[in-house]
C-alpha cells in the first residue's frame, strides 16, 4: 500500500504515477505508428519544435497524474484514523494503462471538468429565471396561470422530472 498520510508516501504515487504513465505513453508511441516499434526523433521544423516520442512519454506522464488526482484513494484504518492509500499494483497497472491512453484521458478529464461547469451555470441560470419570475408575480405586476405554468417547468427542470 501506498499510504498518503506522508510526505514520502505521495512522492511515491507521484513518481510512480508519472514514470510508469511515461512508460505507457511510449508503448502508445510504440504502437501508433505506421512502422510500429518505430521511434519518431525530436526535430526542429520551420518555426517550432516536434517533440518526436517524448510528446506521448509527456502526455502519458501527465495523464497519469491527473488520473490520480480525479480518482481519490481508498481508505484504510491506522488506528483510530482513516489514512488515503493507494494499492500498489493498481497505482502500477493504472498507471500504465492511463499513460498509453494519455491525450483520450486528457480530454475525457477536461469533458467531465467543462460538464460540471456548465451543469453548474446552468442550475444558477435556473434559479435567477426562476427568482426574476418570482419578484415580478410577488410586485403584483403579473397574474396570469402562464408565469405559473413557467415557474412549475423551471421547478421541474431543476429537479430533473
Amino acid at each position: 500500500m501506498i499510504l498518503l498520510n506522508d510526505p514520502l508516501g505521495l512522492a511515491v504515487l507521484i513518481l510512480t504515477a508519472a514514470i510508469l504513465g511515461g512508460v505507457g505513453g511510449l508503448v502508445a508511441e510504440l504502437l501508433l505508428r505506421e512502422n510500429a516499434g518505430r521511434l519518431e526523433r525530436p526535430e526542429k521544423l520551420k518555426g517550432f519544435w516536434d517533440l518526436g516520442f517524448w510528446a506521448n512519454v509527456i502526455i502519458g506522464a501527465v495523464a497519469s497524474l491527473i488520473y490520480f488526482g480525479f480518482f481519490g484513494a481508498t481508505s484504510i484504518k491506522q488506528g483510530t484514523v482513516d489514512v488515503p492509500a493507494y494499492e500498489i499494483r493498481a497505482v502500477l497497472a493504472s498507471s500504465l494503462i492511463v499513460g498509453a491512453a494519455g491525450g483520450a484521458v486528457i480530454a475525457a478529464m477536461q469533458t467531465r471538468i467543462l460538464a460540471t461547469i456548465n451543469g453548474e451555470k446552468n442550475k444558477k441560470t435556473l434559479e435567477l429565471a426562476k427568482a426574476q419570475l418570482m419578484s415580478l408575480k410577488g410586485k403584483g405586476l403579473v397574474d396570469s396561470p402562464d408565469y405559473d405554468a413557467a415557474i412549475d417547468a423551471l421547478d421541474a427542470i431543476q429537479n430533473g422530472t
